[in-house]
């Protein structure tokens, strides 16, 4: 079946479900995925796949109910819709812990008009109509960028993870109040690994470039492919002859793709739906001071360069730039529709979900934002520089917000490089990271998971490393 087909299939969905008093959504994702990576000069990986699916989410009598098919015609659709009203059908009411019940909270659809919105009916988006590459251009891409990260340095000896990865997606969110918006999406991701050698020691480095490709933007591989390479090779190179700090706290500064990676991990705290479940360390702390001045997080849906662009939310409320934290102070957390209305607070329009999935909460480009100090600036006096962070999956504890990480870095007095540093952790919490800041540089990172951003100076962090 056609994507073009869908609005008049969910127009179908809709009568079906208006004839049973039920209201009905449904989410639709198609994605074609090409990735390809190189070994020795050779293709070792090539990789093509297509996935497409939709997803119904059906409310009656406020109760909701889901269903998802992989089978994009009427019967597929009609099945799939009914086996979601009837969920909702059995969800009538909850148990409380002392074995009572009690009903449950009603839910509803988003709709625009409650939004103020004239039309809802809205193609949005970027419209991607570029040149698709041949399967042979796209191998001889990735190729071509572990020959050019081998070339910067003669003691890169490898390049043991590298990968061209082209993403072409259409998504779309009808529902029966109104909704009907799609936006159809092409990305591109070049990615490498270097890996340097010298005595005896090896030392690895990577970095990942993302863009967006259109017809009215030049494919951007030619310009991004080489400065990659330099990049990671240089990286690699200069984690040579690192050595282990000394145990004691030091003055910190995490490079903006280390600060990335743990703002990433932290984003979790930010929803709604964790202040309701009470698994977010910052519950209660609404319109309180939680970082220093020079702290200010947003999220942007609508930057076109990052992974997480996207014009609307999975209900189909269009997406707007949202303050989370302003000069230190919590401004507001990210909700969809249905827990907006819970708690009484702004609809941030971050609903989002997989058709296969139920609604949840989710940012889409987390950005810290930017400070004004130079390099020179941050470098000032002996600081410890962290550059790259590793063990998240171990070393940081969500239900608390600590972390004890492994870490490499570099250790720098005078504004020089003094050495690179490995074989060390760095202890804390997110809590006393964010109260401890006292400067930030002028350049964002590169995407890291959901987040973006600039080198971080921390007044005082733990180190462990040689005794």
């Amino acid at each position: 079946m056609s994507w073009e087909k869908l609005p008049t299939l969910f127009a179908m969905l809709a009568d079906q479900a208006r004839a049973a008093s039920a209201e009905v959504e449904l989410v639709a994702e198609s994605k074609r995925e090409s990735l390809f990576s190189s070994h020795q000069g050779q293709l070792d990986r090539c990789e093509q796949s297509e996935v497409a699916r939709c997803g119904i989410r059906a409310i009656v009598d406020g109760r909701e109910g889901y269903s998802w098919t992989e089978a994009w015609d009427e019967e597929g659709l009609r099945t799939a819709c009914e086996r979601a009203m009837s969920q909702a059908r059995s969800i009538a009411r909850e148990q409380r812990q002392d074995g009572s019940w009690r009903d449950c909270e009603a839910v509803e659809l988003w709709s625009p008009l409650s939004a103020g919105e004239v039309n809802g009916n809205t193609r949005s988006g970027v419209q991607m109509e570029a040149k698709a590459l041949s399967v042979q251009d796209m191998a001889a891409r990735a190729v071509e960028l572990e020959t050019s990260v081998l070339a910067v340095d003669a003691r890169v000896r490898k390049v043991p993870h590298n990968r061209y990865r082209e993403l072409r997606r259409s998504w779309g969110v009808w529902n029966s109040k109104g909704v009907a918006r799609e936006f159809h999406d092409h990305a591109v991701q070049i990615y490498a690994y270097a890996l340097a050698e010298q005595a005896g020691q090896a030392r690895m480095a990577g970095e990942s470039v993302f863009w967006r490709q259109t017809p009215e933007r030049e494919d951007r591989f030619a310009q991004e492919a080489p400065r990659l390479a330099r990049i990671v090779a240089e990286r690699a190179v200069a984690k040579l002859g690192a050595t282990t700090p000394a145990t004691g706290v030091y003055r910190v500064l995490i490079r903006g793709e280390a600060m990335a990676g743990l703002l990433s991990r932290a984003a979790a705290y930010f929803s709604a739906q964790a202040v309701h479940e009470r698994t977010s360390i910052f519950s209660g702390s609404l319109a309180c001071q939680i970082a220093c001045d020079e702290v200010s997080i947003y999220d942007e849906p609508l930057d076109l360069d990052a992974p997480g662009y996207r014009p609307f939310d999975a209900e189909g409320a269009p997406s707007q730039c949202t303050r989370i934290v302003r000069a230190g102070r919590l401004e507001g957390f990210l909700t969809n529709s249905t827990y907006a209305r819970r708690l009484g607070v702004p609809h941030t329009r971050h609903a989002s979900r997989s058709p296969e999935g139920v609604l949840e909460i989710s940012p889409s480009n987390l950005v810290w934002r930017a400070g004004q100090q130079e390099d020179e600036q941050l470098h000032q006096g002996e600081v410890l520089v962290i550059t790259d962070l590793a063990g998240f999956h171990s070393g940081f504890r969500q239900g608390s917000g600590e972390f004890s990480l492994q870490a490499e870095g570099e250790l720098w007095s005078g504004g020089e490089k003094q050495r690179s540093l490995c074989n060390f952790v760095v202890s804390g919490s997110i809590q006393e990271l964010l109260c401890r800041v006292i400067g930030a540089g002028k350049k964002l990172s590169p995407a890291v998971g959901v987040a973006r951003a600039p080198d971080v100076l921390i007044s005082d962090l733990s180190i462990a490393g040689a005794s």
